[in-house]
């Protein structure tokens, strides 16, 4: 255990299993570390060439990844999960009230959202990953729609896919979708930007809203939640 205001090296070539890192206290990574556990407050740094597998982060435990890679790792309330340039984060679960940031240069290979929220920043990558939702729901971001090529899988009520990249403009921003049997497409534009998003499952193309999402952007559910007011886009089927 690695008490809090502590800190544990695992140095290149180092292997532990199991750490449990109290709150303030902190493992740094450039080696291997597996089933590491985060107490509120803890954080686990991963450095180039280094790895984590299966971290349990807990209620405000962060998990930050500067050139190495975080893999199967959970998020909880109040946690962060922090992709910079050079690192890769693999098949983690953003639960309830945690948050995950992949900024540019940095890269995800599939996510789980279970009423998280999740942010690929401009310059940030996906590649052909998929992105599942839970019936938790969430919120996926993306700041530079035009470039995501992912999947994504289990889209509904309560999720929402915010494109912050195509401008919110009314009926001028427009909605198309194509039903191709057991997936489909999504095409969302204002006119100048294009995004089509590929989803898995069934939809019906009249379900798709749009709306503000309160910072120039486009807010995306499926279908409308009820009670709340929503400025609905053109839907061009």
């Amino acid at each position: 255990m690695v008490l809090s205001g502590g800190l544990e090296v695992v140095s290149a070539g180092g292997v532990v299993s199991g750490t449990v890192v109290s709150g303030m206290a902190t493992e740094w990574v450039s080696g291997v570390a597996s089933g590491t556990v985060l107490s509120a407050g803890g954080r686990q740094f991963v450095y180039a060439g280094g790895s984590a597998l299966g971290t349990i982060g807990k209620a405000g435990a962060d998990l930050e990844i500067y050139g190495g890679t975080v893999s199967g790792a959970t998020v909880s309330s109040g946690g962060g999960l922090y992709v910079s340039s050079g690192g890769m984060a693999i098949d983690d679960t953003i639960l309830n009230g945690g948050a995950g940031y992949v900024f540019s240069g940095g890269a995800i290979s599939g996510a789980t959202l279970s009423g998280g929220f999740l942010e690929i920043a401009s310059g940030g990558t996906a590649g052909a990953s998929q992105i599942n939702f839970t019936t938790s729901g969430g919120t996926l971001q993306l700041d530079q729609s035009v470039n995501f090529h992912g999947v994504i899988s289990g889209f509904g009520v309560p999720g929402a896919i915010d494109l912050r990249d195509i401008s919110f403009l009314g009926s001028a921003t427009t909605l198309g979708y194509s039903d191709l049997g057991t997936s489909g497409t999504l095409t969302v534009s204002d006119g100048t930007n294009t995004a089509t998003l590929n989803l898995l499952g069934h939809y019906v193309a009249g379900n798709f809203v749009s709306q503000a999402d309160g910072n120039g952007g486009t807010l995306i559910t499926d279908p409308p939640v009820a009670g709340v007011p929503m400025l609905t886009g053109t839907l061009h089927s």
